[in-house]
């Protein structure tokens, strides 16, 4: 058994504070670049998650590390691909995710009007009735409407001035059916072995 020698130094009050200086300095440079490199790793592995399209990883991995900006922009990315499928209402549960109701609102608008220059009028509607703005969610029925009626789907556009109230306006889309269907009457009359053909909007039985 081999015997160790202990030895005790002591330095003045000065030399002792700095070297406590010195150690606490060094404990927490330590500490950063321990923290530091966790972060960094988090980060590749939260871009990873993103890359494979698993938005709910990535997501939580941003929120652990306090990065709003990332966690907003990964929930938009996601939200888009929902959109793009037609799933707005999981669109809008995303925004759950976060206490950012600003965010969300600012979002959805922008997607409800790019849905809207696309003619997709449901969807648009969809997602303003998601953050409760009737105002567009009435402007955007009032589009669909006008839209039906240059298509001459007539039946769909009155359910819609009637679901909106406009009674006048499914008034005057149910007389444009009413001349729609008294225009064009084709008519064929025969004189002994001849066919002719009459179109007209009103055919004038006094002349047969």
């Amino acid at each position: 058994k081999r015997d160790w020698n202990i030895w005790t130094v002591f330095f003045d009050y000065k030399q002792n504070q700095a070297l406590t200086d010195f150690l606490q300095l060094f404990k927490a440079r330590k500490k950063e670049k321990i923290e530091l490199d966790h972060d960094e790793r988090n980060k590749k592995i939260a871009h990873g998650f993103e890359k494979r399209k698993n938005y709910e990883a990535a997501i939580k991995i941003w929120k652990e590390l306090d990065k709003e900006d990332e966690t907003i922009r990964v929930l938009n990315t996601q939200a888009e691909e929902l959109i793009s499928e037609g799933k707005y209402s999981l669109a809008i549960n995303l925004w759950k995710n976060i206490d950012n109701e600003k965010e969300a609102e600012r979002f959805t608008r922008i997607s409800a009007k790019k849905l809207e220059n696309e003619k997709n009028y449901d969807g648009a509607m969809e997602l303003w009735n998601g953050i409760k703005v009737k105002e567009e969610t009435i402007r955007v029925m009032k589009l669909k409407a006008g839209e039906r009626e240059k298509a001459r789907d007539y039946e769909a556009a009155i359910e819609i001035w009637e679901a909106l109230g406009e009674i006048d306006e499914a008034a005057r889309a149910r007389k444009m059916k009413a001349e729609m269907g008294s225009v064009k009457v084709a008519q064929k009359i025969v004189h002994g072995d001849d066919v002719t053909e009459i179109k007209d909007s009103v055919l004038n039985r006094s002349n047969v």
